[in-house]
């Protein structure tokens, strides 16, 4: 599925988001989101080709949210390293809300072995790298990061403190208070990143 989503379109992916969110992958039906919407499960072939195409629509979806409440922290006018708490603080936010959905659209690609989900997933991970690759890249330009530093392995990390959050979060049901997380992985982690 490609190009603007029609307003049932977005109205059966917030349906499926929800599902995702509170019951995992196994809730995501057919039957389940036709039940969650109230119509018909043939209804929904008529917005969605396939599940599979649902699918891929979702991680559009979820990054297309993702990056409206994130794009807008990366170019206001803060400085890099108060922009980078911030966004850190706001993707906290909405995996809070979205209950590890994106550990779900993740499994939902390993699991199904597909090309096309694979590739979803991997381009909505690759974007939010990016977004953190570019404020950190305005921490290098601006002389408060060190030139040295290697952004795709910077990224990663911060990457990799999401993942390894949500993971625990999820493994042993307790919830994360982000400030308990954030300010003592940043104080570590520009301790080595700092000019």
């Amino acid at each position: 599925m490609s190009g603007k989503l029609k307003k049932r379109q977005e109205e059966i992916l917030k349906a499926a988001l929800g599902l995702l969110a509170h019951g995992g992958s196994h809730a995501l039906t057919t039957r389940n989101l036709a039940r969650a919407l109230n119509i018909s499960e043939p209804a929904l072939y008529r917005h969605f080709e396939s599940k599979k195409d649902l699918l891929r629509s979702l991680y559009g979806f979820v990054w297309h949210k993702m990056e409206k409440r994130l794009l807008p922290l990366v170019e206001e006018g803060t400085s890099p390293l108060q922009k980078l708490e911030t966004i850190l603080h706001s993707f906290f936010d909405y995996l809070t809300e979205n209950k590890g959905v994106n550990l779900v659209l993740l499994s939902e690609a390993i699991h199904h072995n597909d090309p096309d989900l694979k590739m979803a997933m991997l381009t909505l991970i690759s974007n939010f790298q990016e977004l953190i690759k570019k404020v950190l890249h305005q921490g290098v330009q601006g002389g408060i990061l060190k030139e040295e530093m290697d952004l795709n392995i910077a990224s990663r990390t911060i990457l990799g403190l999401f993942q390894a959050t949500v993971t625990l979060s999820l493994l042993t049901e307790e919830p994360w208070e982000a400030s308990r997380v954030i300010e003592p992985f940043l104080k570590v982690f520009l301790e080595g990143a700092k000019r």
